[in-house]
Order: structure tokens, then C-alpha cells, then sequence
């Protein structure tokens, strides 16, 4: 980058900064300024952010953004008591509504006094998800006020989704978080994922229409085995082969992958070998993935990692000999990690049964961040 643009740069967003502090007052930047510079805080903090130990959730986690009041509560009846003032009727119906007889005390309320406005979310359900209802205070009141859309759309825990309620200086800030992590914990796969940050600015009256960041992270497969197994004692040959059928298949799709030609001889004895393992005997990859923390072969979550019921069997050719090989996410029960797992097995001297050849599993490094736009149309995630 030119030095002159950088530092003209580097003017301009201390000048904002200067600007948008709390003791000078915000009078100068709209709503939408505001928005915009949470976007940039985030776009500036992601390298750093993909490089340490943090989660892509802490990715909206940025200096500019000051954190509300958190006032826990332990009932419906408790509520009342902690607000700013007495909850006027529409707002107490709203959460005699949405709250029940539950326990709504499992999140705690925000409050932000400097922009006037705060929020009670609850959790509900298995994946945990965010239900917010928004208020603010006037004439000895608190006020329901409209949840702005980025904390009304599906917020799951457990697909990755969060919200969160602060503010800059005198305007309220809500933003949403959809993060790729827990998909690629739970199953998911492929070599990019997109980070999804939106904000929302509220001027005391109205919300700013909805902006956005998203981040392409690129995920690309570690070429060095976390697990292997080998037959016999030279592995490289087949650690290749596996780790250049990973790379395919994640690359194209189950239909289209047919990695090698087959002579109409070697088609009959790989039909024979899939024939051998219609009964299933060779669903779990050769040699054993143990749970002692010394070894390299320690296993995702301890045990033994069996294919997922989505693998693909596939003809190969590993030192000019016909094998059977499987690719597929190794599967404990009901989880299915995001790792591919390949095994080989070669037909034996009868013809009657499979002898393991070699098995690994390729983990997928990074993530490492590709791209980062900021605007373009939002969508909520239940759309």
C-alpha cells in the first residue's frame, strides 16, 4: 500500500475515533456512520482474531462497541423491579406472552442508559436459540419498542448464531453473529465458510437498515495425516492417494467422483470386492484410534471413529494393484466430524475376503481469512 494513502488513511479513522468517543458527543456521524465503523473495527480485527485463540463469534467484539448494563433477574415477577422503571402494560403482556411460566432468568437483562435502551432474551429449545424483546424508558415508563431485524431473525447457539446489545456513545447497537465454527464441529465441510457479522444503529427513535460484513475463511485440508495406519511399512504412496482423493471429493461431489478407469477385468473384481463388503465389515478405518493423550493417533473426542452413513466406496489403484478404498466423515454415534477419513483394502489371495491396506484421517487447517466485503442486501437466517 502507498505510504501517503496509509497514513492518509490511518487520519481519517483516528479522526472518527476522536469523534465518536464518548466525551465528544456524536452530533457529526449518523446512525449509519456508526454502523459502518463497527464493520470496519471488525474488517481491521480479523487477522489478528483468526491467528489466536478466540472464537469467530468474538469477531464483533470490537473497541468501538461499549457493553450494556447486565442486571440478572429471577422471575417474570422479579423483572418489574430491575428495570429502569415499571414496565408499561404493552411490555408486560409482551413478556407474560413469550416467557411463560419458564425460567426466564437464564439470560440476563441489558441495559445501556447512555442510548436509552435495553433488552431481555431468553433461551428455548435443544439448539438454544435467542428470543429478544427490546425497550426503552420515557415518562416513568419502559416502553416495548420494535426488535430490530438482525436480533429478530433465528439466533441457534447450536447452529453457530448470537446477538448482543451495547452502544456508541448515545446510540444503541445490535448486532448479530452467524458463525461457520459450529458447523464444521458438527459435520460440516468443505474447503470456505462465510462469517457473517450484521449491525443495526438506533437512533432513539428508529433503526438503521440493516449492514453487513461477511468474511470468506478458507479452510483447506492439512496434507499431513492427524491419524494413519499401514499394512505394511511404506505408507507414503498410499498417503498421497488418500490425501489427493480428499482434495477431490471435497472439491466436486459424490456423483461426479470416479477417481480412476477400470479395465472390463479389474470392474469384475472390483465388484467382487464390493460385493465382499455388502454386510458392512468394513466401515470403521483399519487399525485402532486410541484415547492415550501420548500417542499421535489419539482420537476426535477418544475411541473408535467408524465412516458416517454418507461414505463413498471408489476403485483405486495404489503400486499398480486393484484396492477398495471409502471416503467419508468419521462418525462416533450420533456426531459426524468434518475430517475425512480414507482406508484401503486390497482383495486376498482367495478372493473371498478384504485385507486392510492402509486408513488415515486428513483434518482441515486454518481457517484463513480470503475475502471480507462490507454492504450488499442482508438476509436473515430463517429465510
Amino acid at each position: 500500500m502507498n505510504k501517503a494513502f496509509a497514513l492518509r488513511e490511518l487520519g481519517l479513522l483516528t479522526i472518527f475515533a476522536i469523534c465518536l468517543s464518548p466525551q465528544s458527543g456524536l452530533a457529526s456521524q449518523t446512525p449509519q456512520d456508526v454502523a459502518n465503523l463497527v464493520l470496519e473495527q471488525v474488517k481491521d480485527g480479523l487477522p489478528a482474531l483468526l491467528k489466536g485463540p478466540n472464537l469467530l463469534s468474538d469477531a464483533a467484539n470490537v473497541p468501538i462497541l461499549q457493553d450494556s448494563q447486565s442486571i440478572s433477574f429471577d422471575s417474570l415477577d422479579d423483572l418489574p423491579q430491575k428495570m429502569p422503571y415499571p414496565p408499561d402494560q404493552a411490555l408486560l403482556q409482551q413478556l407474560t406472552s413469550d416467557f411463560g411460566d419458564t425460567n426466564i432468568g437464564n439470560e440476563p437483562m441489558s441495559w445501556s442508559p447512555e442510548a436509552n435502551l435495553g433488552g431481555v432474551v431468553v433461551s428455548e429449545g435443544d439448539d438454544e436459540c435467542d428470543y429478544w424483546n427490546l425497550f426503552s424508558a420515557a415518562d416513568g415508563h419502559t416502553h416495548l419498542i420494535a426488535t430490530p431485524a438482525v436480533l429478530g431473525q433465528m439466533l441457534c447457539d447450536e447452529s453457530g448464531e448470537s446477538g448482543a446489545l451495547s452502544h456508541v456513545g448515545a446510540y444503541g447497537v445490535a448486532t448479530s453473529v452467524t458463525s461457520p465454527e459450529d458447523d464444521f464441529d458438527n459435520g460440516g465441510s468443505g474447503s470456505s465458510a462465510v462469517l457473517t457479522i450484521a449491525v443495526q444503529v438506533w437512533d432513539g427513535q428508529t433503526w438503521t437498515p440493516p449492514a453487513q460484513l461477511q468474511a470468506v475463511l478458507a479452510y483447506p485440508l492439512d496434507p499431513k495425516p492427524f491419524y494413519k495406519y499401514c499394512a505394511s511399512g511404506n505408507c507414503a504412496d498410499a498417503e498421497k492417494l488418500a490425501f489427493r482423493m480428499a482434495e477431490q471429493l471435497e472439491s466436486s461431489s459424490e456423483a461426479t467422483f470416479k477417481p480412476f478407469r477400470l479395465s472390463s477385468a479389474d470392474a469384475k473384481k472390483y465388484a467382487a470386492m464390493v460385493d465382499i463388503n455388502k454386510d458392512g465389515s468394513e466401515d470403521s478405518l483399519p487399525g485402532t484410534l486410541v484415547t492415550d493423550d501420548s500417542a499421535d493417533t489419539s482420537g476426535p473426542d477418544g475411541g473408535d471413529w467408524s465412516f458416517g452413513d454418507a461414505s463413498t466406496l471408489f476403485a483405486a489403484y495404489l503400486d499398480g494393484a486393484l484396492v477398495l478404498g471409502r471416503i467419508g466423515h468419521g462418525q462416533l454415534a450420533w456426531r459426524e466430524d468434518p475430517d475425512w477419513n480414507i482406508a484401503f483394502w486390497s482383495l486376498d489371495d482367495d478372493g473371498t475376503d478384504l485385507d486392510p491396506v492402509a486408513g488415515f484421517i486428513f483434518q482441515h487447517a486454518g481457517p484463513y481469512l480470503k475475502l471480507v466485503t462490507i454492504g450488499g442486501h442482508w438476509t436473515p437466517n430463517d429465510d
